[in-house]
């Protein structure tokens, strides 16, 4: 009796305890499986910048239509603002994004500026006339560390399409990024455009997944606004022709499997305003000329369309400079002057490319170059309509969420800092943490279809597979228990 008792007791704790283990694999296999998914879900293996060149924070709304910046929005993060560098203009607002830093560190102080040690203007454009005038830009200019380098020197791939700056045959101490398109190569090609930049920037990811940090200039936006206007239809109609390039980008590396593990970054150099004067001469004002006068200095002016800046060359006397300052304080259509040292409340006054006096028009004043505009930029950075945008979608990133407004030096060290690469990079810039959110599905664009192809059989489960490994042993132990204590009963 008492052996038959023992039987039935043995019995029933084997069975509990076959349950109870076989549970507990299968948990665990379970968890296993659910860190593992998040696990692919979040990996960040590249991240992709776009810069939409003067598309200004409010230009969102013209976006309703467009599905592409939709779903981007659905997927990812969006800043009310972006607050741009001083001068709010293209080169120095792209050489800010990459480096993470103002002017008066990365030295790129307007398309136009002097450099005092070299004793020559460097500029995106020629001019004749212009005695110090060079074109040579690129790299070796750049007195701050751009993040494609810092990226580089961490064993990073990067890519660089048409970004100002950065030109073909310039380096940064010896380094350029692995793969670089400039603004001359694609106008050669005949693809300086939104789509043929886009394109270009699929196709080289494609060929090289190992590619880890892009960054690829649109242009189309900031040419609209100059000669249309910030609300004309012409902005709108190019606003469009983006979201279809973008469909064709993130088309590209949906079908090639890249998306999933792709942080995508839309943002924006400056936004733009109305002019009201498109024949703004400083040069020519009244009291200009009385400065010029009364004073007997001739400044050197490197010259943009919102903002001069004037340097005297030669001049020690910073009272002579300040009487001239004088003259156009207060001026009409002259928003504020700032005078040598001054500069530094604007982040203006860099070492070696430090201006002397800096003039702001007031929003709506404009010079022009040959051909009058109606939309502008390059005014101070506090004028709301110079503000861009920041959005960002991936894996890793949160979804359908908003923050606060971003400053322009900030793109840089969050594209590290999501490549787990910002150790070491200095700039003036924080890494945005407060985009970062696990997601739980795949970074997928759902608007890319692909071919059907014919599903492969599913294979039979073998022993060798760990779930059902372990769980015919806990069977084939059961077994074998009750079968010995059948002989036990026998005997």
């Amino acid at each position: 009796m008492k052996a038959k008792t023992f039987s039935k007791s043995l019995m029933i704790v084997l069975l509990l305890g076959t349950l109870l283990i076989s549970s507990s694999v299968i948990t665990a296999k379970e968890n296993e499986k659910i860190t593992e998914l998040n696990y692919v879900v979040n990996t960040i293996n590249r991240v992709v910048v776009f810069s939409i060149d003067a598309f200004r924070y409010d230009y969102i709304s013209k976006t309703d239509d467009e599905p592409v910046f939709q779903w981007f929005m659905d997927e990812g993060v969006v800043a009310d603002y972006q607050v741009s560098s001083n001068p709010t203009v293209t080169a120095v607002n792209h050489v800010s994004m990459i480096t993470g830093n103002h002017v008066d560190e990365h030295g790129i102080i307007g398309n136009t500026f002097y450099d005092w040690e070299d004793n020559k203007s460097y500029s995106l454009f020629s001019d004749p006339l212009d005695p110090y005038r060079d074109t040579n830009t690129g790299l070796h200019l750049l007195t701050s560390k751009p993040s494609v380098i810092h990226a580089e020197e961490n064993a990073v791939k990067t890519a660089v399409f048409a970004w100002p700056y950065v030109d073909e045959g310039t380096y940064y101490g010896g380094i350029s990024p692995t793969y670089l398109f400039d603004y001359d190569w694609f106008g050669d090609h005949d693809m300086r455009t939104d789509y043929g930049i886009t394109a270009k920037t699929a196709q080289v990811i494609v060929s090289d997944p190992e590619i880890e940090l892009v960054y690829a200039w649109l242009p189309g936006v900031d040419a609209a606004g100059h000669y249309s206007g910030v609300d004309s239809s012409t902005v709108e109609a190019v606003i469009h022709s983006i979201n279809n390039a973008l469909h064709n980008f993130f088309s590209q590396l949906e079908k090639n499997d890249l998306l999933k593990d792709t942080v995508v970054i839309l943002t924006s150099d400056h936004g733009m305003a109305t002019v009201t004067d498109s024949y703004y001469f400083l040069e020519d004002k009244q009291f200009y000329l009385d400065a010029v006068g009364n004073t007997s200095l001739t400044p050197y002016i490197a010259h943009d369309a919102a903002f001069e800046l004037l340097y005297f060359i030669g001049e020690t006397n910073t009272s002579k400079v300040e009487e001239f300052a004088s003259y156009l304080k207060g001026a009409p259509g002259i928003q504020t002057v700032y005078v040598n040292e001054e500069n530094d409340a604007i982040n203006l006054n860099h070492h070696d490319r430090g201006v002397n006096i800096s003039v702001w028009l007031d929003q709506g004043m404009s010079r022009h170059f040959g051909s009058p505009y109606v939309g502008m930029h390059g005014y101070l950075n506090d004028n709301l309509e110079m503000q861009g945008i920041f959005m960002v979608a991936g894996p890793g990133i949160k979804q359908n969420s908003t923050i606060g407004g971003t400053s322009i030096r900030d793109v840089a060290p969050t594209t590290l800092s999501l490549l787990g690469i910002e150790s070491g990079f200095v700039c003036g810039g924080t890494a945005l943490s407060s985009v970062e959110g696990a997601r739980t599905s795949n970074f997928t664009y759902p608007f890319y279809v692909p071919v059907t192809e014919t599903p492969t059989p599913t294979e039979t489960p073998t022993p060798t597979d760990e779930g059902s490994f372990a769980f015919f042993s806990i069977i084939s132990l059961f077994v074998a228990v009750v079968f010995i204590i059948n002989r036990r009963r026998k005997n």
